[in-house]
């Protein structure tokens, strides 16, 4: 019995430790298994591919998407290249989009085979260069422009030595600072004498025709001028030397030229035209600038007797367009007259003619 009981701590001792290690095994049994940890194995490398394949999906957009973005930039590019080759001129640069200056130029030239009979300005069959000219276009403010025109030839030319053509300096649309656009625009320098409207279409460009009007009113002078509309009306008013020389003006009387034009129906054209060349100088200024009917308003008295000449003209104007052609008329007066104390040499003339041209094709 006492080694029973001196036995006993030893029993319950064994009992708990088989009853602590059964539970070991029991709580062993309820972890994972090595299947399951194999399948969590595999399904986290499944995980892990999908992974990677998503990525590079996502880089393949993402490269697709870039290269999308630079062809719509070329695209972009190319429409704004083609539309300023269709304007005629390259694309500003950054200055000249800000505000900044930007420089055009351009030319024309007429070239061809002419012959007259005996009496006519080309009797021997000659070939010629007509009509070439150099226009340099200056932007140099937001409306402010320069233009510069060179005439390496002209018919009416006697020599071959190279002219000034047009010189001057545009504001255009200068009553914007009163809120009102193309009523009053500006020009100074060396332009064209605004009488008539023959002499906007005498360039080899303009005009399909080789000779001109009879009356071929045009010239170029140094002044200022001040065009608009307004109402439907056109208007432009000059007051320039009128004397030939470009060098200096041998009299302070001006020449003023005026002209108003209005358009009642879109393929209707009307205009009125006044000019005063001023008293010119028989000595120093010898012919007004304004050429007429091949050739220059000039004294008709002699030198000892004649200090002055001048001239007064007026023209009305009218054209009728259609799609591919215009039937235009013009009429005018023109009263001379000059000093000289030896006898009276007033002239009174009159001119008109008709125009029609039609395109063929």
């Amino acid at each position: 019995m006492k080694r029973f009981i001196s036995s006993l701590p030893r029993l319950l001792a064994t009992g708990f430790l088989l009853g602590f290690g059964g539970r070991l095994r029991a709580d062993d049994a309820m972890g994972p298994t090595a299947a399951q940890v194999s399948e969590l194995i595999g399904q986290n490398r499944q995980l892990a591919e999908q992974v990677r394949a998503q990525q590079a999906v996502i880089e393949k957009l993402n490269a697709e998407m870039a290269e999308m973005r630079e062809a719509s930039e070329r695209h972009e590019r190319t429409l704004r290249s083609l539309q300023d080759q269709a304007e005629g001129s390259a694309p500003p640069p950054a200055a000249a989009t800000a505000g900044g200056p930007t420089i055009r130029i351009s030319g024309e030239a007429g070239l061809g085979f002419f012959r007259t009979g005996p009496g006519g300005q080309f009797p021997n069959s000659e070939f010629r260069v007509d009509h070439a000219k150099v226009l340099i276009e200056a932007r140099v403010w937001k409306n402010a422009y320069a233009v510069a025109e060179l005439d390496l030839a002209t018919r009416e030319a006697s020599d071959e030595a190279f002219h000034l053509g047009e010189f001057y300096a545009d504001f255009e649309n200068v009553s914007e600072l009163w809120d009102a656009d193309r009523v009053l625009n500006v020009r100074i320098g060396r332009f064209n004498i605004p009488f008539g409207e023959e002499y906007q279409v005498r360039g080899v460009l303009d005009n399909p025709l080789i000779s001109h009007a009879v009356s071929d009113l045009w010239g170029i002078d140094e002044g200022v001028e001040v065009y608009g509309e307004a109402g439907g009306f056109r208007y432009v008013v000059a007051v320039q030397n009128g004397g030939r020389s470009a060098l200096h003006d041998f009299d302070s009387d001006k020449a003023v030229t005026a002209r108003l034009s209005y358009d009642p129906r879109s393929w209707l054209h009307l205009s009125a035209s006044a000019l005063r060349t001023g008293r010119l100088s028989a000595q120093n200024d010898k012919m007004s600038e304004l050429w007429f009917g091949g050739g220059f308003f000039r004294a008709l008295g002699a030198p000892a007797t004649t200090t002055t000449f001048r001239a007064n003209l007026y023209e009305a104007d009218g054209a009728v367009r259609w799609k591919q052609g215009q039937l235009k008329a013009a009429a005018g007066w023109v009263r001379f007259d000059d000093d000289d104390r030896a006898g009276d040499h007033a002239r009174a003339m009159r001119y008109h003619f008709v125009e029609a041209v039609q395109q063929l094709t």
